[in-house]
């Protein structure tokens, strides 16, 4: 760092590309956040049917987190996933049968904490499982 760099920063001067730096980052965290709220909200009233190709998926962490309304019949590919990590939490009006092929599944933390009416028989390999 040249002399003068290091003068200006004992001054508490910063140089104008850091501040925009600041600003950037503070924007992106703003925009983030406001999906995240809009994201939320969705996710409340959610209420279609699932049909995705998750083969290829390794995390369905959150998946219908916080999607109270939902309570459609759940057809995915699990054998690739590792973690499952409050995958239906709080998905307070699900109770469809589940059949998920957990044996690679290292966390399931709080995976139906909240699910309230979920009252379904599983049958879930927890083998692999250390959360």
């Amino acid at each position: 760092m040249s002399k003068q760099a290091e003068e200006s920063n004992r001054s508490g001067f910063r140089p104008r590309w850091s501040v925009l730096q600041d600003v950037t980052f503070v924007l992106q965290a703003l925009v983030t956040r406001a999906c995240n709220i809009i994201a939320t909200y969705q996710a409340w009233a959610f209420n279609q049917p699932v049909s995705l190709d998750t083969s290829s998926v390794t995390t369905m962490n959150y998946m219908f987190f916080i999607a109270a309304a939902f309570n459609q019949p759940v057809s995915l590919d699990t054998s690739s996933v590792i973690s499952m990590e409050r995958m239906f939490y709080n998905a307070a009006a699900f109770n469809q049968p589940l059949s998920l092929d957990t044996s690679s599944v290292r966390d399931m933390t709080l995976m139906f904490s909240f699910a309230s009416a979920f009252n379904r028989p599983l049958s879930l390999d927890t083998s692999s499982v250390t959360n």
